[in-house]
């Protein structure tokens, strides 16, 4: 059987016991970072926030802590709910499979109104692939995150003595000529193109939402706006898919600069363990910006929810 030759050429990340939370990623279509919820005995892509809570256990079943099922393929060959498991889910790479094979599809309902994560290519499907975020241990408390500091080096300053010898009137005369030059370092930031970003916050409706170019404010996860990229400059600027930069407003808040030119884009960004950071904090926040609308800021109030930001490619 593939499976089980599969499983004994995978690395021990994927045979232990592990949660993790997953999205569906399709680049230029609807699914591009779809949430993926279980209704009515399916998973669901985009049909309402992510509320599932994956444990891949070390048979390979895949198993739903919320739902309190165990994820397998059914007869349509569709993602679905069980009491009985199914030993055949493995993770590598970053990405789930099954039956040695990561490609998934995301198949429309019988109504053609939702999409269903399916294993078996289907009508009007579209495939696409399960990535899996935040892996972790059954039991095992979450590491603090490394952040790890940028060392500004020191200046350097180089001294040139001279000693020319000079006759006066039949006598020698040293002088000395004495000149420092300071020579600054020059830094070099890192910078990546055409990134997304998801929220992590496990448990809480935001966990592995899209981050959405929507005006004036970013939103986190929502039906309005595409989905953001972005591009790190060196100098710490994050520009957006349509080259606009990005910026901070007072309140906190992110957004696009204005279309007039009145601001520069806000620098401040890195990129650390894979999570977006600003001025070496990676604390953001999902506010409420109205119904069912949640802006992105880096200062919380009451009614915020904190959040982290995932990088994704």
């Amino acid at each position: 059987m593939k499976f089980a030759y599969f499983l004994s050429t995978l690395p021990a990340l994927a045979l232990a016991e592990k949660t993790f939370g997953a999205l569906t990623v399709r680049s230029g279509s609807q699914f591009q970072y779809g949430a993926l919820s279980v209704k009515d005995g399916l998973v669901h892509i985009n049909d309402g926030q992510s509320n599932i809570e994956w444990v891949l256990k070390d048979d390979g079943s895949l198993w739903d802590a919320n739902s309190k099922k165990y994820l397998v393929v059914n007869e349509k060959g569709e993602l679905s709910t069980s009491d009985e498991p199914e030993k055949m889910f493995a993770v590598s790479e970053n990405h789930l499979w099954y039956d040695a094979e990561s490609g998934f599809y995301a198949c429309p309902s019988d109504d053609g109104n939702k999409y269903i994560l399916a294993k078996k290519e289907c009508q009007d499907g579209t495939p696409l692939v399960v990535y899996v975020t935040g892996i972790k241990n059954v039991n095992e408390p979450t590491p603090e995150p490394t952040v790890t500091k940028t060392l500004v080096p020191t200046p350097i300053e180089l001294t040139t003595t001279l000693t020319p010898i000079s006759i006066i009137k039949g006598n020698k005369k040293t002088i000395t000529l004495t000149t420092t030059k300071k020579i600054e370092p020059t830094a070099v930031a890192a910078s990546k193109d055409n990134f997304g970003l998801v929220a992590i916050r496990s448990g809480s409706q935001f966990q592995n939402s899209a981050i959405k170019k929507t005006s004036p404010v970013f939103q986190v996860g929502g039906s309005e706006g595409d989905d953001l990229t972005l591009t790190l400059s060196t100098d710490g600027a994050l520009y957006d898919q349509d080259g606009r930069g990005v910026f901070v407003n007072e309140n906190g808040d992110l957004g696009n600069v204005d279309p007039w030119g009145q601001q520069s884009a806000t620098q401040g960004f890195s990129i650390k363990d894979g999570n977006l950071y600003y001025q070496d904090e990676q604390s953001f926040y999902a506010c409420p910006g109205g119904e069912n609308k949640f802006s992105l800021t880096v200062k919380g109030w009451d009614g915020c929810t904190g959040i982290q930001l995932k990088v994704f490619e």
